[in-house]
């Protein structure tokens, strides 16, 4: 499907100078799914005739950039066949012959020059990362920072969302991420959405940077500013990264529910997720937005990647730290889930209260939570819907896994309402789930199982 799509964009541009609008791209999506013109319409609320006309003009203009009749009912099988024949003599500059891949940029050939005396310049990279926190320190994530390159420089992925628990790591290894691979975008920008604007606020913000200009001369509405931002993604190969993206959802409520003032991001999600464009937009989250889910199992152009502890790297955190009793880290680093926000937050009280020896701070049979490390863990206890908490303080109150008929008949509840909990916990990487003697148990992470009664509501 965006192999189809990046062919026919490609084959506008060239005949027209234009990229496919959001409506030209849903009837070519729509011809290789067998979609009527009539689905069409009512998706973008416009009459069919009104498609019918725009499909028209869009398969003359891939008829004369083809040398043949393009219709509805041959649209796959002629660009499958014209793969290589006269695509490829058409586009021979843009396409690689054995993977289609379709460059807005020609590559450079053998003959060209790579010396200040070449004419071919490239755009001036330009960057806005003045929300981005500075990372001093980074360990580990060798393995996802080669995944999320895959996924970006790769595969092309629009969307890629960076989940997990507070504290783990999402916003650094993001920082990490743009350091290594923003000479490979015409854009960068970071916008922290910390203090949630409104989306309209955002696309201004957006579009101020991208296309340098003040806010007199954007557009307007908010339908203008989406098909305005959507033209530079095409246009430019851009990377926005939206940091803390899980304010937008609702606190109370199973996770990834937009509040009321921010419904119209599930309109922008589906934009960048859907339609076809050369950048990348990744969201740094606590929660998988609920939309997502059905969008990602028709796309493979969106990925998630969740983010557990630092696991071994979590010892470079430590030493850097200057710890001491080595052979305890292992269970230090166990206690506090490889997080690196809890462990830099207890290495700072081991060091000023033990000298150092995690040896002397394990003697205490109660885990140490410091007001920092309690106030996060709490925030975002407060943000699960009341059924995830009657499961959360349920596991946390068992030492060991618990099945899902354990937790539906001890906590009188149905097997539709335990399943939602557990579906929803598990998207804020709150569980793990463990396999024993081909049985299913459901557990807290280790931190979360010694900490759930210090962050619990009294209610409870």
């Amino acid at each position: 499907m965006q192999e189809v799509l990046r062919l026919a964009d490609h084959l506008v541009f060239t005949k027209t100078g234009k990229h496919l609008d959001d409506l030209q791209e849903a009837i070519l999506r729509g011809s290789l799914e067998n979609e009527k013109y009539s689905q069409v319409a009512d998706e973008f609320h416009c009459s069919e005739g009104h498609v019918k006309d725009i499909a028209s003009d869009l398969w003359k203009i891939l008829s004369d950039a083809l040398g043949e009749k393009v219709r509805k009912s041959n649209l796959r099988s002629t660009l499958k066949r014209q793969k290589y024949s006269n695509f490829l003599n058409f586009a021979k500059d843009s396409v690689q012959i054995n993977n289609i891949n379709v460059c807005h940029e020609p590559p450079l050939s053998s003959d060209d020059s790579v010396t200040p005396n070449n004419n071919k310049t490239q755009p001036l990279l330009r960057i806005n990362l003045e929300d981005a926190p500075d990372i001093s320190e980074f360990f580990g994530r060798i393995e996802e920072l080669a995944i999320l390159k895959d996924w970006i420089l790769e595969q092309r992925c629009r969307v890629v969302m960076l989940l997990g628990m507070s504290g783990i790591g999402k916003t650094a290894l993001a920082v990490k991420l743009v350091e290594e691979i923003q000479e490979n975008f015409d854009a960068v920008i970071w916008q922290s959405l910390e203090t949630p604007p409104a989306l309209n606020e955002l696309l201004i913000n957006l579009l101020q940077f991208l296309l340098d200009k003040p806010t007199n001369q954007l557009p307007v509405t908010l339908n203008e500013q989406l098909s305005e931002l959507m033209r530079i993604l095409r246009s430019q190969r851009c990377l926005i990264i939206l940091d803390d993206f899980q304010t937008l959802f609702n606190s109370g409520q199973l996770a990834g529910n937009y509040q009321s003032s921010f419904e119209n991001y599930r309109l922008f999600f589906k934009k960048i997720s859907q339609f076809n464009h050369q950048s990348c937009i990744i969201l740094n989250s606590w929660e998988l937005p609920k939309d997502s889910i059905e969008l990602m199992s028709n796309s493979t152009a969106i990925h998630y990647l969740l983010l557990s502890g630092l696991g071994d790297s979590a010892r470079d955190l430590l030493k850097f730290q200057g710890l001491s009793d080595i052979k305890n880290w292992n269970t230090l680093i166990d206690y506090y889930g490889g997080n690196p926000y809890f462990l830099n937050s207890i290495s700072t009280v081991i060091k000023n209260l033990f000298g150092g020896k995690v040896s002397e701070f394990l003697c205490y049979e109660t885990l140490f939570l410091g007001e920092d490390i309690t106030e996060s863990l709490s925030q975002q206890f407060n943000r699960l819907s009341e059924l995830e908490q009657k499961v959360i303080i349920y596991l946390g109150q068992n030492p060991n896994g618990i099945r899902l008929s354990e937790l539906q008949s001890n906590l009188k509840l149905s097997a539709s309402d335990v399943l939602k909990a557990l579906a929803s916990l598990g998207q804020r990487y709150w569980i793990e789930r463990l396999e024993l003697e081909n049985q299913i148990y459901f557990t807290l992470q280790p931190m979360l199982k010694h900490s759930i009664q210090a962050i619990q509501k009294p209610s409870f």
